[in-house]
């Protein structure tokens, strides 16, 4: 992966407005989408955990790098759904994922040759994994209840209350799939 590559100024236009994307979507979705360590732990303090309660804990792998332009599109159309996103400002958004890295006066680039790609270390690759976060959590949303479930960048967490062994096997499938689906995979802690 690349770290701190070539910067252009349009990312930290990009940056703005992912910034205003991503609360705005935060806000209205509800989804348990953190910021930082405080925030898991008072969603952690206000939950309901009872006795038989299995947790299911999972990082997206290569999260950063793995954001094709197709999960991006999808991501800012979900996103749409609930604000205005104008052409230009997508445009912009991934404009910004142009990157570049050079060594010796030469120009690195993907192997495949395409030039989209989501750094660390760039104005807005944090910001970037947000938004598609927000959108798997709609997808994931979908077989665990939105309330017990959460995000902190790639870092994942799930409640289950009263779950069975089918229940939980029936859960990681399903999740995997969804991840999958969506051209990413997981590790995890599953009970």
């Amino acid at each position: 992966r690349l770290i701190n590559p070539a910067k252009t100024d349009i990312g930290k236009v990009s940056k703005v407005l992912l910034e205003k994307i991503v609360t705005e979507v935060r806000r209205r979705s509800g989804f348990n989408h953190w910021k930082s360590t405080d925030e898991v732990l008072l969603w952690f303090k206000n939950t309901t955990i009872t006795k038989k309660a299995r947790f299911i804990v999972f990082d997206i792998e290569a999260f950063y790098p793995s954001i094709t332009p197709q999960l991006l599109h999808r991501a800012l159309d979900y996103a749409r759904n609930m604000i205005d996103i104008s052409d230009d400002e997508a445009d912009i958004i991934f404009h910004s994922k142009k990157s570049f890295l050079f060594q010796g006066g030469n120009c690195w680039t993907k192997k495949t040759g395409d030039m989209f790609d989501i750094t660390m270390g760039s104005w807005n690759g944090a910001e970037t994994c947000e938004i598609v976060g927000l959108y798997l959590l709609h997808k994931i949303g979908t077989v665990i209840d939105v309330s017990s479930v959460g995000l902190y960048r790639d870092d994942g967490v799930a409640i289950i209350n009263e779950p069975t062994g089918p229940k939980i096997c029936k859960i990681k499938k399903n999740l995997h799939a969804i991840i999958k689906k969506e051209g990413l995979s997981i590790t995890g802690h599953y009970g």
